[in-house]
């Protein structure tokens, strides 16, 4: 088991500026974040709420819809750190880009595999530890998709469990995102269909996104409590949506930031979290989780011919030129690393293929990339070792490091961007 990483304190201050007291006495959707040490069902239970979701390794704590009666009470009581609006909103990055999807007519089983452009492009298809041939040897990783689920039973994919954010009642994808990106980090190399950066790799389908693609503060906690709490089986996370917002570089410590202060908690367990940069055509620095220093920021390129140089057509989505920043991509020194996020083919609901474009579907390249690169360090003992926090910080940097600075065009925001490459790993 791994051990759990001594909690960052969330001071009372921070939090409590961000409070508004409700004018209404109904009861409305909450966060309560505790103390260290006190447990969030007993606490809950103390004040006759019913918890909506338990919180005991990212942050303690619990959500439940709470009048304003007793959310005085609990701001009084000296276990509680802070009690805080559950809001809901659009996260803008689990949004398509509009009207580039199309979903192939024929079953994945009876379609010949294919190596798309975009896995040629970041050199998958040459990476000793992906083995992509066409022989279904999976690598052995296990990684989270916080999204709208995937399809438990999808004939691509490698899903082994889940958890529901949202309603309680089922993991499975009911929209097509989830499934999307969880078979670009991981799709079988079983001959027929498409394949993902990391072949195989075992998918946990963490359901934080409605279907109509929205969620909580709650929801997406629950998510990253989950993942936090198998920390000992799970090595990596892709986060493909956001919401505005911008990072205190101090895990929320200074501006109350809740979902910030949960990922530094789950890093430090040892996830390398990927999230998406965003598709506003602007700073990332504006848009959380990709704003956060602890995670690998994704943004998107077009490529058409698998290979830099900017010399294939332009593409068949949006008519963008090969090997350039996507017109809709967020971009910026929060932007870690680019990859293919315009016109990519992954896994679809009922199981079928489908094409894509969006920030969402770049991050996955990344996360399958942090996959690859696990699985290639279990594996060679000469590579040096580090400590569990400090994983996700090296892995970041090897990518990163790894990366080929390439000519991608689309202005001065993207000159000289760096595009993801795992052909060595």
């Amino acid at each position: 088991m791994r051990p759990h990483p001594t909690r960052r304190a969330f001071p009372v201050a921070s939090v409590a500026a961000l409070l508004v007291a409700p004018a209404l006495t109904a009861a409305t959707p909450t966060v309560v974040v505790l103390r260290d040490g006190v447990d969030p069902a007993r606490k809950a239970g103390s004040v006759s709420v019913t918890a909506r979701h338990l919180y005991s390794a990212a942050l303690s704590g619990f959500a439940a819809d709470i009048d304003p009666a007793t959310q005085a009470r609990l701001r009084a009581d000296p276990d509680v750190v802070g009690v805080l609006p559950d809001a809901t909103r659009r996260y803008t990055a689990a949004r398509s880009v509009e009207g580039t999807i199309r979903t192939f007519a024929t079953a994945v089983e009876v379609t010949p595999q294919t190596v798309s452009p975009g896995l040629r492009r970041v050199g998958a298809d040459r990476s000793p530890t992906a083995k992509i041939d066409g022989l279904d040897e999976r690598v052995d990783v296990d990684v989270a998709i916080l999204d709208t689920g995937i399809q438990a039973n999808h004939p691509d994919l490698n899903v082994v469990g889940g958890v529901d954010c949202v309603s309680g009642l089922t993991s499975t994808d009911l929209v097509g995102h989830g499934t999307m990106v969880a078979g670009i980090v991981g799709a079988l190399d079983n001959g027929f269909g498409t394949v993902g950066v990391a072949p195989g790799a075992r998918l946990w389908s963490i359901r934080v996104l409605s279907s109509r693609g929205t969620g909580s503060t709650s929801s997406i906690l629950c998510g990253i409590d989950w993942v936090t709490r198998n920390a000992a089986t799970i090595e990596v996370a892709n986060m493909s949506l956001g919401q505005e917002g911008e990072s205190d570089d101090a895990c929320g410590t200074v501006n109350g930031d809740l979902m910030h202060a949960a990922i530094c908690e789950s890093t430090a367990a040892g996830v390398t979290y990927a999230a998406a940069a965003g598709n506003q055509a602007a700073d990332s620095s504006g848009i959380v989780p990709a704003a956060y220093p602890e995670v690998v920021a994704v943004a998107a390129i077009a490529d058409t011919d698998g290979a830099p140089g900017g010399l294939g057509p332009p593409d068949d989505c949006f008519d963008y030129p090969d090997d350039s920043l996507a017109a809709f991509s967020n971009f910026g020194p929060r932007v870690s690393i680019a990859a293919p996020g315009v016109c990519v083919e992954s896994t679809a609901i009922r199981s079928r293929l489908a094409v894509n474009s969006g920030t969402s579907f770049a991050a996955p390249f990344v996360a399958g990339a942090a996959a690859l690169y696990t699985a290639s360090v279990a594996g060679r003992a000469a590579l040096p070792l580090v400590s569990l926090a400090g994983r996700p910080a090296a892995i970041r940097a090897a990518l990163i490091g790894g990366a080929t600075r390439s000519s991608v065009g689309g202005g001065a925001t993207s000159v000289g961007q760096t595009v993801l490459d795992v052909s060595d790993l």
